[in-house]
């Protein structure tokens, strides 16, 4: 009996020992004592969460005109107040915040990509670090690689503006559940680090409350219809291409090439050179749109504007090499005429 008792003394000197000398080690058992990550942290079950999200984009990756997708780093924001982990900071030596891994088993809300290139994927918070305050406010801090579906369109490319979502939504919680509102009306750029090839025109950020009808038959002659809210919120990107070498690598060469093309007429038949340079030509403006048919995808909007010029000119050029034959057959027969 008096070796219960003295083990037991032990253990509670030991805790008290503990406690005194890692103060955020007494506060996080307290606080987490009891705690179930599975229930809203709300004391009336008739209130929903409010998630605030902050989307603030770190870098643009690529677009890829190929698979319509656009990639970027981005730094995600989350808060809201748990009112499960409160505590007096008086209590525990003046402690008002602590941070805390992801794994801790917290309760974090069910947020989604939803408009993600291969499945809706959650925002990366399983790499996260938390914060935690005394009043209950929890601040989760992530940055993620998020890869989206985007309709790009280059009717206008090089000198194409693309428009381009990330669609923030959950995947079963309700507005009756989680109420999640956006931090700012822009996607926050001050930490942006620039690419040559696209320059953020825009941004801005909206709301949209989707109405859901869950109509649920117990019986063939029984309906019960109940209504839900499902808020998204959609973070818009304007991009315009940047394509500074564009008209020096692509523009002023075709350009150059359709008007060498009229000068098939200048040179002698005598010259040897009447058909072979209207060849050379046409072969030459074949290779460039061959290249840019390439690197663009069929447009959703249609076939870009400088594809259509290449070609036409392309036509022209088929026309001067068979004005350039026809001529020289003219030239020949006259001399065998003579």
């Amino acid at each position: 009996m008096k070796i219960h008792i003295f083990v037991a003394l032990a253990m509670v000197m030991q805790n008290t020992i503990l406690a005194l000398e890692y103060p955020e080690l007494e506060l996080q058992n307290k606080i987490f004592k009891g705690y179930n990550s599975n229930v809203r942290p709300v004391k009336n079950c008739s209130k929903p969460v409010v998630v605030t999200v902050g989307l603030a984009l770190r870098k643009v990756l690529y677009l890829d005109e190929m698979r319509q997708s656009f990639k970027s780093t981005m730094n995600i924001n989350l808060y809201w107040h748990d009112e499960s982990l409160q505590w007096n900071k008086s209590e525990f030596h003046g402690i008002k915040n602590v941070e805390i891994p992801y794994n801790k088993n917290i309760w974090i809300p069910d947020l989604m990509v939803l408009n993600a290139l291969d499945r809706p994927e959650n925002l990366g918070v399983q790499d996260a670090f938390i914060r935690l305050n005394d009043i209950g406010q929890v601040y989760v801090w992530t940055q993620t690689n998020l890869e989206t579906a985007c309709g790009i369109r280059t009717k206008k490319y090089p000198y194409d503006l693309q428009v381009c979502d990330i669609v923030i939504t959950k995947f079963m919680s309700s507005d009756a559940k989680i109420e999640i509102r956006p931090l700012e009306k822009h996607v926050y750029m001050d930490d942006y680090v620039e690419i040559a090839e696209w320059k953020i025109e825009d941004t801005s950020v909206g709301t949209t409350v989707i109405p859901f009808n869950m109509t649920l038959s117990a019986e063939a002659d029984f309906l019960l219809f109940d209504i839900v809210n499902y808020t998204s919120i959609t973070y818009t990107l304007t991009l315009k291409r940047s394509c500074k070498l564009c008209f020096f690598n692509i523009i002023l060469p075709v350009l150059i090439l359709g008007v060498l093309n009229f000068l098939t007429f200048f040179v002698p038949c005598e010259s040897g050179e009447k058909l072979s340079y209207p060849i050379a030509m046409f072969l030459t403006l074949a290779v460039f749109l061959t290249t840019i048919t390439r690197s663009l995808p069929e447009s959703i909007d249609g076939a870009s504007y400088l594809s259509l010029y290449v070609t036409f000119q392309l036509a022209v050029s088929a026309m001067i090499l068979l004005c350039a034959v026809t001529s020289l057959h003219i030239h020949h027969k006259k001399r065998k005429s003579y």
